[in-house]
């Protein structure tokens, strides 16, 4: 039982460190999905541009997601411990007797403590989950944003103004 415990408290810190990375990678990731943003707003309203910004928008939220799962599974939780009056054998406690209290007070601890693991085990998941998410959308963005690139024309908005304005072309064309 005292070995299952160990593992248990084993298994509590292997996921804290891995809810932590979650939170450390997505926050990164969020910086540069967000100055992506923030950089690239489309200049034309083509279907392939509001595409471009809808999967930035799904990346987004899928980062969102991750991060918030992550954070619900370091949220402080109450594991259950043994208490010095517990970890002593009662007065005219006979040591069959502590040990069985003994025995069972570990595997109730061992119990409330896996079910705490549990449910950060199972917001880790919803972060990998929302990762993968991420991944494969990011994957679509990279497609879209190569296709737009390539199907963009170029912005001719000098040429443009030059044409339309007659003063400025009979300046340039010269006597």
């Amino acid at each position: 039982c005292q070995s299952l415990f160990d593992d248990e408290q084993e298994r509590q810190q292997s996921i804290d460190a891995r809810l932590t990375t979650i939170t450390g990678l997505s926050s990164i990731a969020g910086s540069v999905v967000f100055g992506t943003l923030l950089t690239t707003v489309p200049r034309t309203q083509t279907t392939l541009s509001w595409l471009l910004l809808v999967s930035l928008a799904y990346l987004i939220l899928q980062l969102v997601c991750a991060m918030l799962a992550a954070v619900r599974g370091l949220e402080r939780r109450s594991y259950d411990v043994l208490t010095c009056s517990q970890l002593l054998p009662a007065a005219g406690e006979s040591v069959k007797m502590y040990d069985g209290r003994h025995l069972e007070q570990l595997f109730e601890i061992l119990l409330q403590n896996r079910e705490q693991n549990n449910e950060k085990l199972t917001q880790m998941a919803v972060a990998h989950c929302a990762l993968k998410n991420f991944i494969a959308g990011l994957v679509i963005f990279a497609a879209l944003a190569g296709a737009h690139r390539v199907l963009e024309q170029p912005n001719d908005d000098l040429i443009a103004r030059l044409k339309a304005d007659r003063v400025l072309r009979e300046l340039i064309r010269g006597p």
